[in-house]
């Protein structure tokens, strides 16, 4: 993350950039969620390394993401506390949920 800065863009120029796990196969993801990636990209697109930093935080999806960096964030710490904290919800939670 220490090497983000400012607009995060392809090697083509394209600021399409998406964020997916180490183990996550790009090709299979692009198939399947492709509304996902595309939404994953528009925050890359919009917030750079913040959304980058909210995209790998355990627990914390597109959706959660997106509603966490919405909010105004003068400071990175403020960013960490709200990502801490939607992290906490998702360790709380994940046992009720049903997996499909």
């Amino acid at each position: 993350m220490k090497e983000l800065k400012g607009k995060i863009k392809c090697s083509c120029g394209s600021t399409m950039v998406s964020v997916i796990g180490r183990k996550e196969n790009p090709k299979e993801m692009l198939k399947r969620r492709r509304g996902e990636l595309l939404l994953r990209a528009s925050l890359v697109e919009a917030y750079g390394r913040r959304a980058a930093l909210a995209l790998s935080t355990y627990g914390v999806g597109s959706r959660t993401a997106a509603r966490v960096l919405a909010r105004l964030h003068k400071k990175e710490s403020s960013l960490f506390a709200d990502l801490l904290e939607a992290q906490k919800q998702f360790i709380r939670t994940k046992r009720y949920w049903q997996v499909g």
